[in-house]
């Protein structure tokens, strides 16, 4: 290697070196930021205190109106319908006995004066069988008295009396028929209702197969709602004993309520959901006599249902947002520290949870969210 070689790869390596020296010193030597001490975080979370009382269970449901007893009103007689009276009409309602419509009656007052001829003419039969039987009696006396014969039956004509007799019960029997008929010509309601399918007018021919009309009893609605089954045994149904937890029932279209109570528990589930089936009652539905502004109940709406359920003694109510993983609430103790806790739930809702066991009355519930809640962990409680 040469000198001047050699120079130049010395003077390199110098200059390599001082620059990583210099670059060395410079972070050696760099500004540095002030370390500040590390403060622990400690989450501050709200707090409601457990409350004990006496409360009532309040179950809502959504159900149907549908109606308590429908009926399909059918001519007992046929013929030509002559009259159809005033409200009896698609949408109105027909108070119990009112006439709806008259079917011509002639054929059936025919018919009753026919059977009141047969009658008469049968008992004047009877009669005539009657003097007979006297006169057979008295020829048998005396031929009795000669030849002491016992066997009278035949001769004193006791078989033609009893077929005298037998026709006049048959006569009588298809006079009241025909009396029946000739009422029937008239058709009534019922019962009060609402008539809800007309399908007969003046001039109809009608006969007693086909229906004429459809009525539902408005003394009373039913409501069929579906509700999960752990909601069951809070729900008293009407008995001998009791009238059934009572029920608010709400149109959400209308903005209207009625008044009902829980009736029974239908025996079958919902073949979607699985839910359980109840019936509710709603008296007078269409009309109530002391409200001149009652808004009547409409078949088929849908309608929320707010059931009074049974009263829980001595339960602790706290937000249902206190709850976690079904049965576990945390609380603040004295010395803000968070303690889990499990509870046994005994109802919940939407918006609170009422709690048997496991939490006692003024303890502290957390109500916020804590990302990694841990047993005895600093928290820092304010009251909602």
């Amino acid at each position: 290697m040469s000198r001047d070689s050699f120079l130049k790869i010395t003077a390199a390596i110098l200059i390599i070196l001082l620059g990583a020296g210099i670059a060395f010193w410079f972070l050696q030597n760099r500004p540095r930021a002030p370390q500040e001490a590390s403060v622990k975080e400690v989450p501050r979370v709200y707090v409601h205190k457990a409350k004990q009382k006496t409360r009532k269970v309040l179950i809502q449901a959504m159900g149907e109106v549908v109606p308590a007893r429908e009926v399909a009103l059918k001519p007992r007689v046929s013929g030509r319908v002559i009259e159809v009276f005033e409200n009896f009409e698609l949408g109105k309602v027909v108070q119990q006995d009112q006439k709806l419509l008259k079917i011509d009656p002639a054929d059936y007052k025919l018919a009753l004066r026919q059977k009141k001829g047969e009658l008469s003419s049968t008992l004047a039969d009877l009669e005539l069988e009657r003097g007979k039987q006297e006169v057979a009696r008295k020829e048998w006396n005396m031929l009795a008295n000669k030849t002491g014969t016992e066997d009278s039956s035949l001769a004193l004509r006791k078989p033609q009396l009893k077929k005298v007799k037998a026709n006049l019960k048959r006569l009588r029997a298809a006079l009241d028929k025909a009396r029946l008929d000739l009422e029937r010509t008239l058709m009534r309601a019922p019962f009060d209702g609402l008539v809800t399918q007309k399908s007969v007018y003046k001039g109809s021919e009608i006969g007693t197969q086909g229906s004429v009309a459809t009525l539902v009893d408005i003394g009373r609605y039913w409501v069929k709602a579906s509700l999960p089954l752990n909601r069951l045994p809070w729900i008293e149904f009407a008995s001998r004993e009791g009238t059934g937890s009572k029920v608010e029932v709400i149109s959400k279209s209308r903005d209207v309520s009625w008044q009902g109570r829980a009736l029974r528990m239908l025996g079958e589930l919902e073949e979607q959901g699985r839910m359980a089936k109840i019936l509710v009652e709603v008296r007078d539905p269409v009309r109530r006599a002391d409200q001149d502004s009652f808004e009547p109940m409409l078949l088929n709406d849908f309608v929320h249902l707010e059931i009074h359920g049974k009263k829980i003694e001595g339960v602790v109510t706290v937000p249902n947002s206190a709850l976690h993983s079904g049965d576990k609430v945390w609380v603040a103790s004295d010395d803000a520290r968070l303690k889990i806790r499990q509870v046994d739930v005994l109802w919940e809702n939407e918006e609170k949870a009422f709690i048997g066991s496991g939490l006692e009355p003024g303890a502290e519930v957390v109500t916020s969210t804590i990302a990694t809640p841990l047993e005895g962990m600093e928290i820092e409680p304010v009251q909602e």
